[in-house]
This record gives C-alpha cells, structure tokens and sequence, in this order.
C-alpha cells in the first residue's frame, strides 16, 4: 500500500494517528554490507548496473500495469497539491500533523480492540515513516484548501467525494503532460518535471524491499548470462530463438484446451506482449542462452545424479499415483448457513451408500451422478483425478489405494472440506528418469544458473 493510498483508507474509516513519539518501523530496502560508488545499485567483476538502469528495468517492468499508473497519478496529484500550497502559502504545523496522528491512532485501536495502533499499522503496511509523514502533511493541506473553497469550518468534517471533486477541478486547471518512456522524464505538471529517478524511486519504496532484491538479482542474472556464455564460444542466434518460440508453442499445445491457439495470441491475451516484443526481451534472451549455457556443460551424467539426488521430491510430485472416482460430501467441523453437514455425518452417510454398492443395490457410478458434491460448475465430477503422494490432503487416500486392487472401493476418508468414498480406477508405479527427464534438465539448469550466481563477486544496494 502506497503511503497516500495508507492516510485515504484511515481518513475513510474517518481514523486519526498517535503523537510521533516513537520511532515507526521504516521498511526501506536493507542496504548492502560492502558499499558501491554513487549511481550504482550491483556491481560484480565483470558487470555493473547504474541507479538509472534499474530504475528504466522497473518501469518497464510497472509502468504500464496498474500499479505503475496508480504510482505516477499518485506522483501527479502531490505534485498539484505542493504548487497550490505554494501558492496559496498553506502551511501545516507540526503539532496539526501530531494532532492526526494521536486522533488516528486512537480510532485504529478502538476499531481492532485495542490490539493495533498507528506504529503497527505502518509495520504491516511496509510504510516508510518519512514518506508517511509527508504523505499525512499533503493530506492535512488538501482538507485545509478544500475547506476553504468550500466555505467549511476548518474543523468540520469533509466528505471524501468533496475531496475528490476539488482534487479534479485543481488537475483540470493544470497542464499534465505524461511523455513516452525512454526520456528523463514521466510527466510535467504545468512545467513541473516528475522524473525517471523520481518515479523509480517511489516504485522502489512501494515495491519493497523483498520484491525489490528479487527484481536487482533477476537483472543481475541477466547480464551475468552473457558473459558467461563468453568463455564456452556460445553466443545466442536467431536459430535459437526460433527454436525456443517452437518449443514453447509445442508446450502450449500440450495442454488441455489450447490445442488450436497459437503462442502468439497467448502470449498478447496473457502478456500484452507481440512476438517481437518477446524476441526484444532482455530477459527472454538470457532465458534461452542459459538453456544453451546447460546443454553445453550438463552432461547426461550429470542430469542423473541430479534425479537421483532428489529422487524422493520427483517420487512425491511424478511418481506412485492412483486414479479415482469421488463420491464426495461436503462437511465442516461446526456446521453452518453454508455447510450444514458435521464430518461425522458425512462419513455415516458414506458408509450407508458403501454398503448399499457391497450388497449390489447400486453401482458406485449410479450413486456418485446422485449424491457426490464434487462438481465442475453444474455438473457432477466423477474422477477425483491422478493423485500422488504429494497431493496436500489426500495422501492417507493415495496411501490406501496404492496397496488396493484396481475396483476396490475404499473410505469414507476425511480431507479438509469434506470426505471422500472413492474407487480405485488405475494406479501408476514408482518415478522413473525418462517420465521426468524435462522437468530434471529444467532443475538441473536453474540449479546450475543459481551456483554460478553464488560464484559471481556481487556487491549490490538492495
């Protein structure tokens, strides 16, 4: 939550703050033990990257999504609101801000029963103190400068809507300009420059400081991977690419339902990206040149010993399985408006359609196209599916029908949301390398890219 969007949502819950007499947890990104040069924010032996090369990696990444234009309106309205206090000569006490803060922080402990104030509000909402405080003072002059066009007492209360409507006359009597990316700057308001730095800034603070690191070490990666590639005689071509793009279509197609739809058109539904625009990535070029990097220094050999190194993850998630057919009935631990039926009654009501089956009244198909709640929209659902060991909930189920005979009924068994009487339909047997063989190569990989990443000398700000 951004600081300005944090003093909307108490002011809406007409909330006011503690006098600023502790120190408020900031959550700014941690800075690095070993300290860089100005303008840098990574360095390793044989790469640097500047402040102004993250900040542009940040908008293209942001600026364009939802949370990029909240940013850059947000910096749009502040910048509004500062000219006109300046014009007007508005200024805000400290003991006004003191005054909110105390008032708010009063009303968010009576609203969570006294068990959260201002100090942790601000905690979890990852705020920084001084951009809080500014975001608060900015708050404190909209109301003051409302009031008065309004003709409002200075304490009277002021709906939102009122704000909001002064706020877009004040814009609607502005020049903004919002410029292309690529340039030094995001926006003017009547001549005020919001800059490229300004921007990423606010990004970073709002990002924080753990998405942030994990954008710093992704684009460290992507530059470490060509240089890598240097020394092995690899370089990325445009049959690779092309390769690549085939690759993933074929992986497209695989699944069910996108048979018939091209890479293309998912690629701009999923990612408002064009095929071009992929080709252009610098992330994407790094992807695929890594791929190249590991099929030049993974062997085969290597690629066993990484399956069996991690046999039993692989055995958990693609190996011993068993197909089922559900005759499923939703229960709860304390039955409610929305699930009437206790876990017990749901196992007693199983147990009676079990035997029922057993004594050859009803078949077990007849019977789950009846009662089983398990659906797909409207309709009924026979099969709970191919389910392994490492399906959360449902290993004591896969565990019965494992050592079962294919047709065996078993249960009822009880799984978070209700139970289950289900009947063995197939079962498949123990992991083997050649079932798993793309998913190991994909591990291997990043398991390679990640000790090349702990063997590169990294300094970086974040």
């Amino acid at each position: 939550m951004t600081c300005l969007a944090a003093v909307c949502y108490l002011k809406a819950m007409k909330t006011k703050y503690i006098a600023i007499l502790f120190v408020l947890v900031a959550f700014r990104p941690v800075m690095a033990t070993d300290e860089l040069p100005p303008g840098l924010v990574a360095r390793t032996d044989e790469i640097s990257i500047t402040e102004k090369e993250f900040h542009d990696h940040l908008i293209a990444l942001y600026a364009e999504r939802e949370t990029g234009e909240s940013l850059l309106e947000q910096l749009i309205h502040e910048t509004a609101l500062k000219q006109e206090m300046a014009r007007r000569k508005v200024h805000v006490p400290n003991s006004m801000v003191e005054a909110r803060c105390a008032e708010l922080d009063s009303a968010l402990k009576s609203h969570s029963g006294g068990q959260k104030g201002l100090l942790e509000y601000i905690s979890e909402q990852n705020v920084d103190e001084e951009e809080f405080l500014r975001a608060l003072r900015l708050s404190i002059a909209h109301d003051i400068m409302a009031r008065d066009d309004f003709g409002l007492e200075r304490d009277a209360p002021i709906p939102p809507e009122k704000l909001n409507l002064w706020l877009k006359e004040l814009l609607s009597r502005k020049k903004v300009v919002v410029h292309d990316r690529g340039g030094a700057l995001m926006a003017t308001v009547d001549g005020t420059e919001i800059t490229v730095h300004e921007f990423g800034q606010r990004l970073i603070t709002h990002l924080g400081t753990e998405r942030v690191t994990g954008i710093l070490n992704e684009l460290i990666g992507i530059r470490l991977i060509p240089v890598w590639a240097g020394p092995l005689g690899l370089a990325l071509t445009d049959d690779d690419v092309e390769e690549e793009l085939r690759i993933r279509e074929e992986i497209l197609h695989g699944k069910k339902g996108f048979e018939e739809v091209s890479y293309s058109d998912w690629l701009r539904a999923s990612a408002g990206q064009t095929i071009d625009d992929l080709k252009k990535s610098e992330r994407f070029r790094a992807e695929v040149l890594m791929k190249k990097i590991a099929r030049t220094l993974l062997t085969e050999d290597d690629l066993e010993r990484h399956f069996e190194k991690n046999r039993n993850k692989y055995e958990l998630r693609h190996g011993r399985a068993a197909r089922l057919a559900t005759i499923y009935l939703e229960a709860a631990l304390f039955p409610n408006d929305k699930v009437s039926r206790s876990f017990e009654d749901a196992a007693d009501e199983l147990k009676e359609l079990r035997k029922r089956i057993e004594r050859g009244e009803a078949t077990f198909e007849g019977l789950a196209h009846i009662w089983s709640e398990y659906k797909a929209g409207d309709k009924v659902k026979l099969e709970l599916g191919t389910l392994t060991l490492g399906v959360s909930g449902f290993r004591e189920i896969v565990d019965a029908a494992l050592k079962a005979e294919i047709g065996t009924i078993l249960g009822p068994f009880r799984t978070p949301e209700g139970c289950h009487l289900v009947k063995v339909l197939g079962q498949r047997g123990p992991v083997e390398f050649d079932r798993v063989s793309t998913i190991v190569v994909d591990d291997a990989r990043q398991s390679l890219y990640t000790d090349m990443l702990k063997r590169a000398n990294i300094k970086k700000k974040y």
